[in-house]
């Protein structure tokens, strides 16, 4: 069952995702790397899907944007996150959004 709904996860082409870094069995980072090595061989589709990492981490902020981008992340936010920082970001990558 889970086989199956990642399968269909993973083709499914998505605009924005906002993943949380810390998630049980793999984190976001992991995931993070894994989508960004599938699309780039062709496996799933979604080359102008955007990513964001989401973070609650007692790291400085710097540091876990420099460990986001090097995974591939589009961007990273800390949480907890406002719905008009989730609007703006949807607007800026050309999703209609109300608030």
């Amino acid at each position: 069952m889970i086989a199956k709904k990642a399968k269909n996860a993973c083709c499914t082409e998505y605009s924005v995702v906002f993943m949380d870094i810390e998630m049980p069995i793999m984190g976001g980072m992991e995931a993070m790397r894994r989508i960004r090595e599938m699309t780039h061989a062709g496996v799933v589709p979604g080359k102008a899907m955007k990513v964001y990492a989401l973070t609650a981490a007692e790291l400085s902020m710097e540091e876990v944007e420099y460990y986001c981008k090097t995974v591939g992340f589009d961007g990273c936010l800390s949480k907890p996150i406002s719905k008009k920082k989730y609007y703006e970001i949807l607007v800026q990558n050309g999703i209609e959004a109300r608030i």
